[in-house]
């Protein structure tokens, strides 16, 4: 509903009750993000992939917080680790291409490229609609 600040509320209390669960984490962080706590938000990312390692979009998420701090190789580690788990995560492939353009890498950034063209979102006619990276 765009009101973070009562979700962050709400999520805090459900990881209160599911101090397991690596979903509720994830929305915290989400929830952190949008509230511009980014601190907090990679905190509870760091904490879902303790709880679960394979949960991908946390390993995206984490490397788009080292990509505003201009922490370029750490971003570089985290998005390779989300491709490998997940293959199909098209806006890691989008920013892995990035990169690679950025450090001179044409054949690497097209492969990637290629690969977010691939599994990105089919727009539906009459719409606009796609993976936003």
């Amino acid at each position: 509903s765009g009101e973070y600040g009562p979700a962050l509320t709400n999520l805090r209390k459900a990881a209160e009750l599911t101090p397991r669960s690596a979903r509720v984490q994830y929305l915290l962080a989400l929830a952190h993000s949008y509230l511009g706590q980014a601190k907090e938000s990679q905190a509870c990312l760091r904490r879902a992939l303790e709880l679960d390692s394979a949960f991908c979009l946390a390993y995206y998420q984490l490397a788009k917080g080292e990509l505003d701090r201009n922490n370029e190789p750490v971003a570089f580690e985290l998005l390779k680790k989300s491709t490998t788990c997940d293959p199909t995560q098209a806006p890691a492939h989008y920013q892995l291409s990035r990169i690679y353009s950025r450090r001179g890498e044409s054949a690497a950034a097209d492969q990637e490229m290629r690969l977010f063209l691939k599994y990105r979102l089919p727009s539906t006619k009459g719409m606009v609609s796609g993976t936003h990276p």
